[in-house]
């Protein structure tokens, strides 16, 4: 999924200047780090075995959080990532990052309320 989202900002956004990144840190904060949590979410509610009106509630409990702990970690890493790593290294730059960045969602994901 990442693969084919960073190439179309790549492929609608080229360069490097401060306006294009801006541009690609800002999409990928609106639109690809909500659509992420909420599946993220999901996903480890229902291998939990949790009913669909809890991963609901869990959702609209923890993803403002998780979205603000994203800008925490992807404005700053998605700045560096579009300004200086090749479109061809971008996605093991961002998994790399993602390590660090999903030790906070596991524990986000499996706090008890």
């Amino acid at each position: 999924m990442g693969h084919y989202f960073y190439g179309f900002l790549d492929g609608k956004f080229p360069g490097t200047n401060a306006a294009t990144v801006a541009t690609k840190v800002g999409i990928d904060q609106v639109l690809f780090n909500p659509v992420f949590g909420s599946i993220f979410f999901t996903y480890m509610g229902l291998a939990a075995g949790d009913s669909l009106g809890d991963v609901k509630a869990k959702i609209q409990r923890d993803i403002k959080t998780a979205v603000v702990g994203s800008w925490t970690v992807w404005v700053p890493a998605h700045t560096i990532n579009f300004k200086f790593i090749s479109p061809q290294q971008r996605l093991l730059y961002i998994n790399t990052v993602q390590i660090g960045y999903n030790i906070f969602l596991s524990f986000l994901g499996n706090k008890k309320d």
